[in-house]
């Protein structure tokens, strides 16, 4: 396929998507449906609306949050125990830890996972931990892997001595452009409630009953 082929291509498929958005204004409009370039932009006649700018990835964030009883620090430090990461992984998920995990709080460290992905790809997940926060906060970035960008924030915070808020903060970008947003987006956001999910009642359970041995 030529490369003018493709972007005709991609613009058909914005047509379609944007068409399927707006038919519940083309009866009151009484105006013809499809999109007109304006500059930079992709126009929609029908809503008179600029959906996305044209060759700008935009990212996808996700965030997922809950309270446990027990002291920030206590959550905090349970993240540095080498077998965090193993922990983390619901065992419904084709993952295996490649070597020695990283440790968060040694900036530039590197943990390898091996996943699977169209059910039976295998590729390499390279997270750099940056940026940490002795007991508040460290981040994981994707140095290579199957999104074409990821940083990944873990926080904790402090609403009393015996009770934090825990954080999970996620900035990606999924390969192919808009593409990639149209056919993966929703199964990626999917994904990642039903993993964090998972990681959060694991956190919470296990922060708080070792909150419970140390008041002992």
């Amino acid at each position: 396929m030529s490369f003018l082929a493709y972007l005709n291509l991609q613009k058909l498929l914005v047509q379609l998507v944007l068409n399927s958005l707006c038919l519940h204004k083309q009866a009151l409009l009484n105006r013809p449906l499809g999109i007109v370039s304006r500059g930079r932009y992709l126009y929609c006649r029908s809503c008179k609306m600029f959906p996305r700018k044209r060759g700008v990835r935009f990212m996808s964030h996700f965030n997922y949050e809950s309270t446990i009883q027990a002291p920030a620090t206590l959550v905090f430090d349970w993240h540095r125990a080498p077998e965090a990461i193993k922990k983390l992984t619901p065992p419904w998920e084709p993952v295996e830890v490649v070597g020695t995990p990283g440790s968060i709080d040694k900036i530039g460290s590197r943990t390898t996972l091996e996943i699977s992905i169209l059910g039976g790809i295998h590729c390499l997940w390279v997270a750099e931990h940056r940026n940490y926060q002795p007991g508040k906060s460290f981040q994981d970035v994707q140095i290579s892997g199957p999104f074409a960008s990821w940083c990944h924030t873990h926080s904790v915070e402090s609403i009393d001595e015996n009770t934090c808020r825990y954080i999970d903060s996620i900035d990606y970008k999924l390969p192919m452009g808009w593409l990639g947003d149209l056919f993966g987006g929703w199964f990626v956001r999917q994904k990642l409630k039903k993993l964090f999910t998972y990681r959060h009642d694991l956190v919470k359970r296990e922060c708080e009953d070792l909150a419970v041995e140390n008041q002992k």
